[in-house]
Order: structure tokens, then C-alpha cells, then sequence
């Protein structure tokens, strides 16, 4: 009801757009209150809006023991000079930086090219210090030895699906080089 200074009328004031129009509408405000939620829901579902779900846990393809493993055959393979050991750690399309900074070597026959050029110059390589796994990678220092130089290096992998490396880049600079190896720079 609405009052006009201070009379009684009896009539409701609807305004525009209002679920209420009159008093003899009783319980349309109800009704206008769920349709307009419903069309709510709708619009919501229409834009792809949907209640927000738990991320998944995050499940690395390989466990810390299987990628240290992988780094040992890696090591064997290089001062064994076997390339199809080493190509088989690796994807196909995989990609090698080394160093990180060089466009990147893709896919295996690329990749081949590279470790033959350290095969090339009588490169062995050797654990220098501690391997570190955290998500779907591997962080690995080395030391690269020919008989006239040293190279200390980080190597890192990344694995895809399949436990096989998608991803090598290799970190090292003009600092990190003892002697005279002519190496690829940065």
C-alpha cells in the first residue's frame, strides 16, 4: 500500500520491471524471484561457467629414482659414445640448447649432430656434485673433459609423457670453460 500525505489508498505503486504490481498478485514476487534466478543459471551455464572444481594433483611421469637412472644411462651412453642409447632417451621432436641461449637442436637427427661434435673432440663427461628431480625435470652437474680442457656445466631434462626428455638445455657460459675447447657460445 502506498501512502499520499499521509491517506491510506490501497493500491500497490509498481515501479517498471517490478516482481510486485499489485496487491492481488500475492506470491508473484516469489515466482519473479525464481525465474529470475533460473535465468540466472542459465546465462551462467550459456558463458560456460561451471562451479569451480580442486586442481588436480600434480602426478610427475617419473618417479626421482627412475629420472636418476635415466642421468646414469645418459652418462654411459656419452663416454660410450653410443648415440642410439642416448636418441632413445629422448622424443622424437625433443630439443637440446647447449648452451642455453643457441637456437635449440630439433628432433633426433639434430640432436646427433651435436654429441657428435663433442665425440669429435674427445669429450667425457662425470658427475660433479648432486642431482636434483623436482616436477618433470632433472637438474644435473657436470664436468665436460677433453684432454686439454674442462667445462663445468648444469644440464637440465624436462620429460613428457612416455618418461622420454622433450627438453635438454645445458647451462654454461665463457666462465665455466677451463682451457682451450672449442666450444659452441652463446
Amino acid at each position: 500500500m502506498s501512502s499520499r500525505k499521509g491517506r491510506t489508498t490501497g493500491k500497490s505503486v509498481a515501479k517498471k520491471g517490478s516482481a510486485r504490481k499489485s496487491a492481488a498478485g500475492k506470491g508473484t514476487a516469489k515466482k519473479a524471484s525464481k525465474a529470475k534466478a533460473g535465468t540466472t543459471k542459465k546465462r551462467a551455464a550459456a558463458k560456460g561457467a561451471t562451479k569451480k572444481s580442486a586442481p588436480k594433483p600434480f602426478v610427475p611421469v617419473l618417479s626421482g629414482p627412475e629420472k636418476l637412472a635415466i642421468v646414469e644411462r645418459y652418462i654411459a651412453a656419452y663416454n660410450g659414445r653410443d648415440t642410439a642409447t642416448i636418441l632413445s632417451l629422448y622424443a622424437p621432436k625433443a630439443t637440446m640448447e647447449d648452451p642455453l641461449g643457441l637456437p635449440p637442436a630439433v628432433g633426433h637427427k639434430a640432436i646427433a649432430g651435436l654429441y657428435q661434435m663433442g665425440f669429435d673432440m674427445n669429450v667425457t663427461i662425470a658427475h660433479d656434485g648432486a642431482v636434483r628431480c623436482a616436477g618433470n625435470s632433472v637438474a644435473f652437474p657436470l664436468i665436460a673433459s677433453s684432454p686439454s680442457s674442462k667445462l663445468h656445466v648444469i644440464d637440465v631434462f624436462d620429460f613428457g609423457r612416455g618418461g622420454k626428455i622433450v627438453s635438454m638445455r645445458a647451462y654454461w657460459g665463457p666462465d665455466n670453460l677451463e682451457g682451450d675447447l672449442a666450444v659452441r657460445q652463446a
